[in-house]
């Protein structure tokens, strides 16, 4: 909540900033003054002195982290999830000052204030992140995201260059800054503490080199068609993979609970049933 707050200030800032002076690049400057603020203040940190089981390399360090994704395949969906989501939100967040200024032709100002507002209701989202998955649970939750997500893409690509086109970015805006807090906090209910390190960096291992593939093969599709069709490419690959991770969710990691069947004599058309019938029935919901 706080970093999204902090990204809506510097959102408005840099709009307003720009909207001044005219110059894109003065919110350059600015950036890298303000980032060496902040290392100046990383530097005054102290490292505390715990006793730490590290591995031997980085590459010993990856191995670890497969062989527990191999045993377990809720912590192996999550991870998938998290690249798929993490590669097409990050795709859109790249594309799109080009989508609000020569998509929906927005000035500057306009820019900041509506990407400042959208992160603004993200941070109040995020705040109530923990309540959101205790409603809901892991498979709602996750669900829940998806379509967030994916309706937001197909969504700009069914609205097209339309002036209210801008407020299908709110729920995109809302997946963004689930999506890393829901899977870590399901990744931790699955793992021990000294898994945990490992197995995050192979999820953000995994999400580099799908970027990698990902990024060169956007930008060609966009070159070729136009910024608003990107929509209708990210709903898809959104889409397509988040459904395998549910139905697999519903089929290994937590499926649907059992129905108790509805006694004969209540289902309409049913018929009569004999009385050596109706016995094996109530025999049959005995709990074993």
């Amino acid at each position: 909540m706080i970093q999204l707050g902090s990204n809506a200030l510097g959102a408005f800032a840099g709009g307003l900033l720009v909207a001044v002076t005219g110059d894109i690049q003065i919110t350059l400057l600015v950036g890298s003054a303000w980032n060496l603020v902040a290392v100046g203040i990383a530097l005054t940190f102290v490292e505390p002195k715990v006793t730490r089981a590290t591995e031997g390399s980085f590459g010993k360090q990856l191995a670890q982290g497969l062989r527990i994704v191999r045993r377990r395949e809720g912590v192996a969906l999550l991870i998938v999830f998290e690249v798929v989501l993490g590669v097409t939100l990050y795709a859109m967040a790249l594309f799109r000052p080009v989508y609000l200024t020569d998509g929906l032709g927005l000035a500057e100002a306009e820019v900041a204030t509506w990407v400042s507002g959208f992160l603004l209701m993200a941070a109040v989202v995020a705040a109530f992140a923990g309540g959101i998955a205790a409603r809901l649970g892991e498979f709602r939750t996750i669900a829940a995201i998806v379509a967030l997500a994916s309706g937001g893409f197909l969504g700009l690509y069914a609205a097209g260059a339309t002036s209210w086109a801008v407020l299908l970015q709110a729920p995109i805006y809302i997946a963004w800054s689930l999506q890393p807090i829901m899977t870590t906090a399901f990744l931790n209910r699955r793992l021990e503490p000294g898994q945990r390190a490992t197995v995050l960096s192979l999820g953000a291992f995994a999400f580099t080199l799908a970027l990698v593939v990902a990024e060169p093969l956007i930008g060609l599709a966009t070159t070729f068609t136009n910024v608003i069709t990107l929509g209708l490419a990210l709903g898809l690959l959104t889409l397509v993979p988040s459904l395998y991770v549910l139905v697999r969710w519903r089929q290994t990691v937590a499926p649907w609970p059992p129905v108790t069947p509805v006694p004969s004599r209540l289902v309409p058309g049913g018929g009569r049933l004999s009385r050596f019938a109706r016995l094996l029935e109530r025999l049959s919901r005995f709990k074993p």
